[in-house]
């Protein structure tokens, strides 16, 4: 699984030579040094997407929300690469709006609860997609959490792009932690993954490759 992860202005910089846009909104985060942030799922997050003007750092909002079928339910923000296809739930995103989340770092929690955290120097690139979803807000705030089905008449919801990080089997040493980590593609590759020129390879080599990239930072 993968809950949270690290945008920072190193990143930021690192990632600027490929991109033709990025929105004025990071911009300005960037010229006001607001761009280190943790990213959680229900947040508003940089990603590479294409539009009209090119390969794009974009905002979007971190996961899908929940349905309001009762309390306990929470933004779903994983998808596993083996199984996507198969979901309704993901098929048009997978399908048809791929994007490439950038990340400094990520992090994971093994069985005994301890917080580790992952990085290898470089820019990471996880695999992901998103779709178009209705996003409650109440007092202008998102809620993370389903509610009760009496109260939708205080929710007001927006149609926005919201996406998914996809997840593999873990390899390695990563595996003696967690059984999942982030689906990673290389820079050359980003443009093979939005497009879906090569976006079933990648869904299908998983992490393996990859093994010897991710060191444990903590």
């Amino acid at each position: 699984m993968c809950s949270s992860y690290t945008f920072t202005p190193g990143l930021y910089q690192r990632i600027a030579g490929i991109l033709k846009y990025t929105a004025p909104s990071i911009q300005k985060a960037a010229a006001e040094n607001k761009l280190e942030r943790t990213l959680y799922p229900s947040g508003t997050a940089p990603v590479i997407s294409y539009t009209d003007k090119g390969l794009s750092l974009v905002p979007k909002i971190f996961g899908y929300p929940p349905v309001y079928s009762g309390k306990g339910q929470h933004f779903l923000y994983n998808a596993r690469s083996e199984t996507v296809l198969a979901k309704d739930i993901f098929k048009e995103g997978i399908r048809n709006h791929r994007i490439v989340i950038p990340a400094a770092s990520y992090f994971e929690w093994d069985r005994s609860k301890k917080k580790h955290a992952f990085e290898t120097g470089e820019p990471l690139y996880f695999a992901g997609f998103y779709d178009m979803r209705a996003v409650p807000f109440k007092n202008n705030k998102i809620i993370t959490t389903g509610i009760k089905a009496e109260d939708k008449t205080q929710i007001i919801e927006k149609n926005l792009p919201c996406f998914i990080i996809l997840t593999t089997k873990a390899h390695g040493k990563y595996g003696e932690i967690h059984d999942r980590m982030p689906l990673l593609i290389r820079e050359s590759e980003i443009m093979d993954w939005i497009s879906g020129k090569g976006a079933g390879k990648i869904l299908a080599r998983g992490n393996e490759e990859f093994n010897q990239l991710i060191i444990d930072a903590q």
